[in-house]
């Protein structure tokens, strides 16, 4: 395996909250689509780091629509369906089933298509880190908000941290401030020899 990165980028949602008839990644904002925004600082991140790499994007809601728009800006990105939406480790799944390199990287980077505020600078931070300690099979990114309705939190312990959504939150864990924010870095063969193991049990 060598020493290179997998970014998936998921966009497969439907952005029910949003209420509108696009998907959430092609919703407007500033003149581009919300994945482009991403997409964009995925290609900078690879290009900071300077790890040889290649991006895909785990389509669903609107696949065609929105694999149209990213073929003529994007020719290079490639694409894996998520049939059903049943969350992050069943797309992680996708991406692995019907991306033909994705196991051939060293790293596999995870983002989401509808968070267009992230910059590479702070995605090179993460593997930085992550390159620091050998030891670590996986990271996520974190950030505190006054307001952490609705988010995952982050429950730190000895041996590393869970992300507890919020309908599985007692009411200790929703007073944590310190929330998920939808971006993972793993070494590839470790997820690949996890995802299996996760099921879907909880609220």
């Amino acid at each position: 395996m060598k020493h290179s990165c997998g970014v998936v980028i998921l966009a497969a949602g439907q952005g029910k909250r949003l209420k509108g008839a696009t998907s959430k990644p092609l919703m407007p904002l500033l003149g581009k689509r919300l994945i482009n925004f991403i997409l964009d600082e995925a290609q900078n991140f690879l290009s900071l780091s300077k790890l040889p790499g290649d991006l895909s994007v785990v389509v669903g809601y609107q696949k065609e629509q929105l694999m149209e728009h990213l073929k003529e800006s994007y020719p290079a990105v490639s694409f894996a369906y998520q049939k059903e939406l049943l969350g992050t480790a069943d797309a992680l799944k996708s991406y692995f089933q019907d991306v033909k390199t994705s196991k051939n990287h060293e790293y596999t980077l995870v983002l989401c298509g509808d968070t267009p505020l992230i910059v590479a600078e702070e995605i090179f931070q993460l593997y930085q880190a992550f390159e620091k300690n050998p030891d670590l099979v996986a990271s996520s990114a974190s950030f505190k908000t006054d307001h952490p309705f609705g988010y995952g939190r982050i429950k730190r312990g000895s041996l590393g941290f869970k992300i507890i959504e919020q309908k599985d939150a007692t009411e200790a864990i929703q007073k944590i401030n310190e929330v998920n924010a939808g971006i993972y870095l793993f070494k590839t063969q470790d997820v690949l020899n996890e995802l299996e193991k996760i099921n879907n049990q909880n609220k």
